[in-house]
């Protein structure tokens, strides 16, 4: 059992254990080892067969669920989008593989980061409007959607789009902040771009008629 789960792959195949022992320990054992089943002889092959139908069944849904897991992966990295969720009560994270990316975040130290380790890569200039959004979202129970900076180890900085709402427990106390997050850096730069090419000539480099009359009005 334990040499078909070392196996490439070999962690999604289902194993039923079939065996003479029937004692508690043997069944943990068989657990630890990775058996999917256990069942015991004398063999009932009526429930046998149900057993073995039921594993195939559970076995597929679980590879649905393991493709569906990597298409919503795929589909968050091409569109530069991930997922997040921040628990209140614990001050801490979890990241999507594409949130760790966008936010600039181990992956395998995910589980390490809060709140003030979060706001410290952000842009000063964004801060204290950040902190105040996420204030009030969880004093009110309200979803939000800002636009901020991150300012990455190299100095530069990503534009960030940050959308969230507010989960509450059955007193309807806070307890969860889910949301998403993007990267809109290139809506960023083709925006300047599109200004920089409206307001300034572009063989001087100067401002044109309609930044002059922009600034004027």
């Amino acid at each position: 059992c334990q040499a078909i789960r070392n196996l490439p792959n070999g962690s999604i195949v289902p194993i039923l254990m079939v065996t003479g022992l029937g004692d508690e320990d043997s069944a943990v054992r068989a657990f630890d080892a990775g058996a999917t089943d256990f069942i015991t002889k004398p063999i009932n092959w009526v429930m046998l067969g149900q057993r073995v139908r039921y594993v195939l069944r559970a076995n597929n849904a679980f590879k649905d669920l393991q493709k569906s897991k990597e298409r919503l992966a795929q589909a968050q990295h091409i569109a530069k989008l991930g997922h997040w969720e921040y628990n209140l009560t614990e001050n801490t994270f979890h990241f999507s593989g594409e949130a760790c990316r966008i936010l600039n975040v181990d992956p395998h130290q995910s589980d390490d980061v809060n709140l003030e380790i979060f706001f410290k890569a952000l842009h000063q200039d964004d801060l204290d409007n950040v902190k105040a959004v996420v204030e009030k979202a969880v004093r009110e129970r309200n979803a939000y959607d800002i636009q901020y900076r991150l300012v990455l180890p190299d100095n530069s900085e990503r534009f960030i789009f940050n959308q969230a709402e507010i989960l509450t427990d059955a007193d309807g106390m806070p307890k969860l902040m889910m949301g998403t997050v993007q990267d809109i850096s290139r809506q960023k730069e083709a925006e300047n771009q599109a200004r920089y090419l409206t307001f300034y000539d572009q063989l001087t480099g100067l401002a044109n008629q309609l930044l002059f009359t922009d600034r004027i009005e």
